[in-house]
This record gives C-alpha cells, sequence and structure tokens, in this order.
C-alpha cells in the first residue's frame, strides 16, 4: 500500500517488466510526504520492493507489517488503521518521515 503518489503507476511498470512492456513512469523522485506499508509475508509484491520504493520518495515512511501478508486491509484492519491515523496526524504536523 502507498499513500501520498500513484500505487497503480507503480504496479504497471511492475507487471509490464514481467511481460516485456515499456511503462515510463518518470524518473523524478516525489517529494511530497508518503506512507508505504507491506506485509512481511507479502509473496505478491513483496517487502523488498516496497523497500526499493524509498529511493524514489525520499519523504516516505516505511512500515512493515510483520504477520500480515498483500491482503492488509483485510488481515490486520486495525493496524493499518492505527497506522495510517499515526502517519497522517504526524503528516499534517510536519513531521511524518521521522518515524
Amino acid at each position: 500500500m502507498l499513500l501520498g503518489h500513484s500505487y497503480g503507476a507503480y504496479l504497471a511498470r511492475g507487471v509490464a517488466a514481467q511481460v516485456g512492456w515499456k511503462v515510463d513512469v518518470g524518473s523524478s523522485a516525489f517529494t511530497a510526504p508518503t506512507l508505504i506499508v507491506a506485509g512481511r509475508r507479502d509473496s505478491v509484491v513483496g517487502v523488498a520492493d516496497a523497500a526499493e520504493l524509498l529511493e524514489r520518495y525520499p519523504h516516505a515512511t516505511l512500515a512493515v507489517i510483520e504477520d500480515a501478508g498483500h491482503a492488509l486491509m483485510h488481515e490486520r484492519p486495525e493496524l493499518l488503521a492505527a497506522l495510517l491515523g499515526d502517519w497522517l496526524d504526524r503528516a499534517r504536523a510536519g513531521q511524518a518521515t521521522s518515524a
């Protein structure tokens, strides 16, 4: 889950790479506060891919949920809601990147 920028563009690039298509999602960094959330057991996207996003999102916070996979909203809804609430509070206060 990526909050703050187009996760669809990220997915499109991944799918395109698997089937041999070229998709240009831009090369510039997205500088607004961003929350990246990944499940440690995610076999669809993977934690390594989520961590890779930090290069393109210099003001991002990465949260890894240890006992969850790809369906975070279904597997750990209360924890995800708490993470989002905390991140939004910090983003409003201008502290979203100081996890």
